[in-house]
Protein backbone atom coordinates (compact mmCIF):
# COMPACT_ATOMS: atom_id res chain seq x y z
CA UNK A 1 0.00 0.00 0.00
CA UNK A 2 1.33 3.43 -0.89
CA UNK A 3 1.70 5.94 1.94
CA UNK A 4 -1.66 7.51 2.73
CA UNK A 5 -2.43 10.85 4.33
CA UNK A 6 -3.23 11.02 8.04
CA UNK A 7 -6.91 11.67 7.39
CA UNK A 8 -7.18 8.44 5.36
CA UNK A 9 -5.69 6.14 8.00
CA UNK A 10 -6.55 5.34 11.60
CA UNK A 11 -4.24 6.57 14.34
CA UNK A 12 -4.79 3.90 16.99
CA UNK A 13 -2.92 5.94 19.61
CA UNK A 14 -5.56 8.68 19.52
CA UNK A 15 -8.64 7.95 21.62
CA UNK A 16 -10.76 10.48 19.76
CA UNK A 17 -10.26 8.61 16.46
CA UNK A 18 -11.25 5.30 18.02
CA UNK A 19 -14.19 6.97 19.77
CA UNK A 20 -15.31 8.34 16.40
CA UNK A 21 -15.64 4.80 15.01
CA UNK A 22 -17.30 3.50 18.19
CA UNK A 23 -19.86 6.30 18.14
CA UNK A 24 -20.42 5.88 14.42
CA UNK A 25 -21.39 2.23 14.91
CA UNK A 26 -23.32 2.69 18.16
CA UNK A 27 -20.83 1.25 20.64
CA UNK A 28 -19.72 2.49 24.04
CA UNK A 29 -16.72 4.80 23.96
CA UNK A 30 -14.99 2.77 26.66
CA UNK A 31 -11.36 1.79 27.14
CA UNK A 32 -12.29 -1.88 26.72
CA UNK A 33 -13.89 -1.18 23.35
CA UNK A 34 -10.92 0.96 22.25
CA UNK A 35 -8.56 -1.89 23.17
CA UNK A 36 -10.57 -4.23 20.96
CA UNK A 37 -10.32 -1.77 18.05
CA UNK A 38 -6.54 -1.78 18.52
CA UNK A 39 -6.64 -5.60 18.25
CA UNK A 40 -8.74 -5.27 15.09
CA UNK A 41 -6.06 -3.01 13.65
CA UNK A 42 -3.31 -5.53 14.42
CA UNK A 43 -5.32 -8.29 12.73
CA UNK A 44 -5.99 -6.15 9.64
CA UNK A 45 -2.28 -5.31 9.33
CA UNK A 46 -1.32 -8.96 9.68
CA UNK A 47 -3.83 -10.09 7.06
CA UNK A 48 -3.00 -7.35 4.54
CA UNK A 49 0.75 -7.08 5.15
CA UNK A 50 0.41 -3.28 5.35
CA UNK A 51 1.59 -1.02 8.12
CA UNK A 52 -1.43 1.28 7.88
CA UNK A 53 -5.15 0.71 8.32
CA UNK A 54 -7.72 2.82 6.47
CA UNK A 55 -10.95 3.98 8.08
CA UNK A 56 -12.89 1.82 5.62
CA UNK A 57 -10.92 -1.32 6.58
CA UNK A 58 -11.61 -0.71 10.27
CA UNK A 59 -15.31 -0.07 9.57
CA UNK A 60 -15.54 -3.38 7.68
CA UNK A 61 -14.01 -5.23 10.64
CA UNK A 62 -16.31 -3.50 13.13
CA UNK A 63 -19.32 -4.47 11.02
CA UNK A 64 -18.27 -8.14 10.91
CA UNK A 65 -16.99 -8.72 14.44
CA UNK A 66 -18.27 -5.79 16.49
CA UNK A 67 -21.66 -7.29 17.41
CA UNK A 68 -19.99 -10.23 19.18
CA UNK A 69 -17.02 -8.41 20.75
CA UNK A 70 -17.93 -4.77 21.42
CA UNK A 71 -20.24 -3.37 24.12
CA UNK A 72 -23.11 -1.40 22.50
CA UNK A 73 -24.72 1.78 23.74
CA UNK A 74 -27.95 1.37 25.67
CA UNK A 75 -31.00 1.22 23.37
CA UNK A 76 -28.70 0.92 20.36
CA UNK A 77 -28.73 -1.54 17.49
CA UNK A 78 -24.95 -1.04 17.17
CA UNK A 79 -25.31 -0.34 13.47
CA UNK A 80 -24.63 3.26 12.50
CA UNK A 81 -26.49 4.60 15.52
CA UNK A 82 -25.98 8.19 14.41
CA UNK A 83 -26.94 7.61 10.82
CA UNK A 84 -30.50 8.94 11.07
CA UNK A 85 -29.37 12.19 12.65
CA UNK A 86 -27.03 12.92 9.77
CA UNK A 87 -29.48 12.47 6.91
CA UNK A 88 -31.74 15.45 7.48
CA UNK A 89 -30.06 17.35 4.66
CA UNK A 90 -29.22 16.26 1.12
CA UNK A 91 -25.61 15.40 0.48
CA UNK A 92 -25.30 16.66 -3.08
CA UNK A 93 -21.82 15.23 -3.64
CA UNK A 94 -23.01 11.74 -2.71
CA UNK A 95 -26.11 12.16 -4.87
CA UNK A 96 -24.00 13.17 -7.86
CA UNK A 97 -21.64 10.25 -7.24
CA UNK A 98 -24.62 7.91 -7.11
CA UNK A 99 -25.91 9.17 -10.46
CA UNK A 100 -22.48 8.66 -12.03
CA UNK A 101 -22.30 5.11 -10.66
CA UNK A 102 -25.77 4.38 -12.03
CA UNK A 103 -24.78 5.59 -15.50
CA UNK A 104 -21.62 3.46 -15.43
CA UNK A 105 -23.69 0.45 -14.37
CA UNK A 106 -26.11 0.98 -17.26
CA UNK A 107 -23.21 1.16 -19.72
CA UNK A 108 -21.73 -2.06 -18.33
CA UNK A 109 -25.09 -3.80 -18.69
CA UNK A 110 -25.48 -2.53 -22.24
CA UNK A 111 -22.04 -3.53 -23.50
CA UNK A 112 -21.65 -6.64 -21.37
CA UNK A 113 -24.91 -8.37 -22.31
CA UNK A 114 -23.50 -10.46 -25.12
CA UNK A 115 -20.42 -11.34 -23.07
CA UNK A 116 -22.65 -12.53 -20.22
CA UNK A 117 -24.64 -14.72 -22.60
CA UNK A 118 -21.45 -16.40 -23.78
CA UNK A 119 -20.27 -16.90 -20.20
CA UNK A 120 -23.61 -18.48 -19.25
CA UNK A 121 -23.20 -20.99 -22.06
CA UNK A 122 -19.70 -21.81 -20.85
CA UNK A 123 -20.90 -22.18 -17.24
CA UNK A 124 -23.74 -24.47 -18.34
CA UNK A 125 -21.27 -26.70 -20.15
CA UNK A 126 -18.94 -26.78 -17.15
CA UNK A 127 -21.80 -27.63 -14.78
CA UNK A 128 -22.88 -30.42 -17.08
CA UNK A 129 -19.37 -31.83 -16.93
CA UNK A 130 -19.62 -32.09 -13.15
CA UNK A 131 -22.29 -34.80 -13.41
CA UNK A 132 -20.89 -38.33 -13.24
CA UNK A 133 -23.11 -40.49 -15.44
CA UNK A 134 -24.17 -43.87 -14.02
CA UNK A 135 -22.96 -45.51 -17.22
CA UNK A 136 -19.42 -44.48 -16.29
CA UNK A 137 -19.52 -45.98 -12.79
CA UNK A 138 -18.60 -49.64 -12.32
CA UNK A 139 -19.97 -52.09 -9.78
CA UNK A 140 -17.61 -50.71 -7.13
CA UNK A 141 -18.86 -47.18 -7.79
CA UNK A 142 -15.49 -46.20 -9.25
CA UNK A 143 -15.41 -43.71 -12.10
CA UNK A 144 -14.41 -45.63 -15.23
CA UNK A 145 -12.18 -44.65 -18.11
CA UNK A 146 -10.96 -41.51 -16.38
CA UNK A 147 -14.21 -39.65 -17.12
CA UNK A 148 -13.18 -36.55 -15.18
CA UNK A 149 -12.41 -32.90 -15.80
CA UNK A 150 -10.65 -30.22 -13.74
CA UNK A 151 -13.85 -29.09 -11.99
CA UNK A 152 -15.17 -32.59 -11.31
CA UNK A 153 -11.82 -33.73 -9.92
CA UNK A 154 -13.02 -32.61 -6.48
CA UNK A 155 -15.68 -35.34 -6.67
CA UNK A 156 -13.91 -38.11 -8.52
CA UNK A 157 -15.96 -40.96 -7.09
CA UNK A 158 -19.59 -41.87 -6.63
CA UNK A 159 -20.65 -44.21 -3.84
CA UNK A 160 -23.98 -45.91 -3.22
CA UNK A 161 -24.82 -45.24 0.42
CA UNK A 162 -28.08 -46.86 1.56
CA UNK A 163 -29.64 -46.13 -1.83
CA UNK A 164 -28.26 -42.60 -2.06
CA UNK A 165 -25.59 -41.77 -4.62
CA UNK A 166 -22.99 -39.52 -3.01
CA UNK A 167 -20.36 -37.71 -5.04
CA UNK A 168 -17.17 -37.75 -2.99
CA UNK A 169 -13.43 -37.34 -3.20
CA UNK A 170 -11.48 -40.61 -3.16
CA UNK A 171 -10.18 -41.18 0.34
CA UNK A 172 -11.87 -37.99 1.50
CA UNK A 173 -13.86 -37.14 4.62
CA UNK A 174 -16.98 -39.08 3.66
CA UNK A 175 -15.17 -42.36 2.99
CA UNK A 176 -13.08 -41.93 6.14
CA UNK A 177 -16.05 -41.55 8.48
CA UNK A 178 -18.14 -44.27 6.79
CA UNK A 179 -15.24 -46.70 7.20
CA UNK A 180 -14.77 -45.61 10.81
CA UNK A 181 -18.47 -45.94 11.72
CA UNK A 182 -18.48 -49.49 10.33
CA UNK A 183 -15.32 -50.49 12.19
CA UNK A 184 -14.79 -52.38 15.43
CA UNK A 185 -12.65 -49.46 16.54
CA UNK A 186 -15.76 -47.26 16.69
CA UNK A 187 -17.99 -49.99 18.14
CA UNK A 188 -15.54 -50.52 21.03
CA UNK A 189 -14.43 -46.89 21.37
CA UNK A 190 -14.54 -44.88 24.57
CA UNK A 191 -14.71 -41.13 24.96
CA UNK A 192 -11.03 -41.16 25.90
CA UNK A 193 -10.02 -42.97 22.70
CA UNK A 194 -12.20 -40.71 20.55
CA UNK A 195 -11.12 -37.31 21.86
CA UNK A 196 -8.05 -37.00 19.61
CA UNK A 197 -9.51 -38.68 16.50
CA UNK A 198 -10.60 -35.74 14.37
CA UNK A 199 -11.63 -35.86 10.71
CA UNK A 200 -10.97 -32.75 8.61
CA UNK A 201 -13.49 -31.33 6.16
CA UNK A 202 -11.65 -31.34 2.82
CA UNK A 203 -14.22 -29.49 0.72
CA UNK A 204 -15.90 -27.03 3.08
CA UNK A 205 -14.40 -23.56 2.82
CA UNK A 206 -15.43 -20.14 4.11
CA UNK A 207 -15.11 -17.07 1.95
CA UNK A 208 -12.21 -14.74 2.82
CA UNK A 209 -12.67 -12.93 6.13
CA UNK A 210 -16.14 -14.44 6.64
CA UNK A 211 -17.61 -16.64 9.34
CA UNK A 212 -21.08 -16.92 7.80
CA UNK A 213 -20.51 -17.43 4.07
CA UNK A 214 -19.29 -20.65 2.44
CA UNK A 215 -17.93 -21.06 -1.05
CA UNK A 216 -20.49 -22.45 -3.50
CA UNK A 217 -18.88 -25.90 -3.74
CA UNK A 218 -19.07 -26.48 0.03
CA UNK A 219 -22.72 -27.56 0.04
CA UNK A 220 -22.01 -30.98 -1.49
CA UNK A 221 -19.87 -32.21 1.39
CA UNK A 222 -22.26 -30.87 4.04
CA UNK A 223 -25.15 -32.66 2.32
CA UNK A 224 -23.08 -35.85 2.24
CA UNK A 225 -22.29 -35.65 5.97
CA UNK A 226 -25.98 -35.07 6.77
CA UNK A 227 -26.91 -38.12 4.68
CA UNK A 228 -24.32 -40.30 6.43
CA UNK A 229 -25.35 -39.23 9.93
CA UNK A 230 -29.01 -39.93 9.09
CA UNK A 231 -28.11 -43.63 8.83
CA UNK A 232 -26.33 -43.64 12.20
CA UNK A 233 -28.86 -42.01 14.56
CA UNK A 234 -26.93 -43.17 17.61
CA UNK A 235 -23.78 -41.33 16.51
CA UNK A 236 -22.82 -38.09 18.28
CA UNK A 237 -20.37 -35.55 16.87
CA UNK A 238 -18.42 -32.48 17.88
CA UNK A 239 -17.38 -29.74 15.45
CA UNK A 240 -14.07 -27.90 15.82
CA UNK A 241 -12.74 -24.74 14.16
CA UNK A 242 -9.03 -23.93 13.87
CA UNK A 243 -6.93 -20.99 12.64
CA UNK A 244 -3.25 -20.32 12.05
CA UNK A 245 -1.08 -18.17 14.36
CA UNK A 246 -1.35 -14.91 12.41
CA UNK A 247 -3.12 -12.08 14.25
CA UNK A 248 -4.64 -11.69 17.68
CA UNK A 249 -5.52 -14.96 19.41
CA UNK A 250 -8.76 -13.59 20.87
CA UNK A 251 -10.00 -12.58 17.44
CA UNK A 252 -8.85 -15.90 15.96
CA UNK A 253 -10.72 -17.82 18.63
CA UNK A 254 -13.85 -15.77 18.04
CA UNK A 255 -13.72 -16.35 14.27
CA UNK A 256 -13.19 -20.09 14.68
CA UNK A 257 -16.06 -20.28 17.21
CA UNK A 258 -18.42 -18.48 14.83
CA UNK A 259 -17.44 -20.79 11.98
CA UNK A 260 -17.95 -23.94 14.07
CA UNK A 261 -21.39 -22.74 15.16
CA UNK A 262 -22.25 -21.86 11.56
CA UNK A 263 -21.44 -25.39 10.36
CA UNK A 264 -23.54 -26.79 13.20
CA UNK A 265 -26.50 -24.69 12.08
CA UNK A 266 -26.03 -25.68 8.44
CA UNK A 267 -26.06 -29.39 9.33
CA UNK A 268 -29.21 -28.89 11.44
CA UNK A 269 -30.86 -27.16 8.47
CA UNK A 270 -29.97 -30.23 6.38
CA UNK A 271 -31.83 -32.49 8.80
CA UNK A 272 -29.21 -33.50 11.36
CA UNK A 273 -30.93 -33.63 14.79
CA UNK A 274 -29.73 -31.09 17.32
CA UNK A 275 -29.07 -33.95 19.75
CA UNK A 276 -26.55 -35.44 17.31
CA UNK A 277 -24.27 -32.40 17.48
CA UNK A 278 -23.02 -32.32 21.05
CA UNK A 279 -20.96 -29.14 20.67
CA UNK A 280 -19.33 -26.71 18.26
CA UNK A 281 -16.11 -25.16 19.52
CA UNK A 282 -13.56 -22.74 18.12
CA UNK A 283 -9.99 -23.34 19.20
CA UNK A 284 -8.36 -20.45 17.34
CA UNK A 285 -4.63 -21.01 16.99
CA UNK A 286 -4.35 -23.11 20.19
CA UNK A 287 -3.30 -26.19 18.22
CA UNK A 288 -1.52 -24.44 15.34
CA UNK A 289 1.94 -25.85 14.63
CA UNK A 290 3.28 -23.57 11.88
CA UNK A 291 5.02 -20.30 12.77
CA UNK A 292 3.16 -17.06 12.02
CA UNK A 293 6.07 -15.89 9.84
CA UNK A 294 5.81 -18.90 7.52
CA UNK A 295 4.28 -18.57 4.07
CA UNK A 296 0.50 -18.61 3.66
CA UNK A 297 0.77 -21.95 1.89
CA UNK A 298 2.65 -23.46 4.83
CA UNK A 299 0.20 -22.03 7.39
CA UNK A 300 -2.81 -23.41 5.49
CA UNK A 301 -2.43 -26.76 7.29
CA UNK A 302 -3.47 -25.03 10.53
CA UNK A 303 -6.65 -23.51 9.06
CA UNK A 304 -9.38 -26.14 8.95
CA UNK A 305 -12.78 -27.27 10.20
CA UNK A 306 -13.08 -30.76 11.68
CA UNK A 307 -15.50 -33.19 13.28
CA UNK A 308 -15.06 -36.04 15.71
CA UNK A 309 -17.34 -38.65 17.21
CA UNK A 310 -18.11 -38.81 20.90
CA UNK A 311 -19.89 -41.12 23.30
Amino acid sequence: MKNLSDNQTVNFSEDYELNYHLKKWGYQQSQANRDILVKFGEKIKADSGNSQVTHKELDNYIEKFGPSLLEPLENSNAKYANKNSSTSGINWSKLLWGIICLLVLLLLILFGYKSCQKQENIDDNNNANLVVNDANVDENNEVKDGVLNSAAALFDKQIDFFGQKLKVRSGGLEEQIIQFLKSDEYANATEESLKDKWFDFDNVNFKFNSSTELTDDSDVQLQNIAAILSQYPEAKIKIGGYTDKVGDEKVNQQISQQRAEYLKQKLIELGVPTTTIVSAEGYGSEYATVDANASDEERAVDRHMSIRFTK
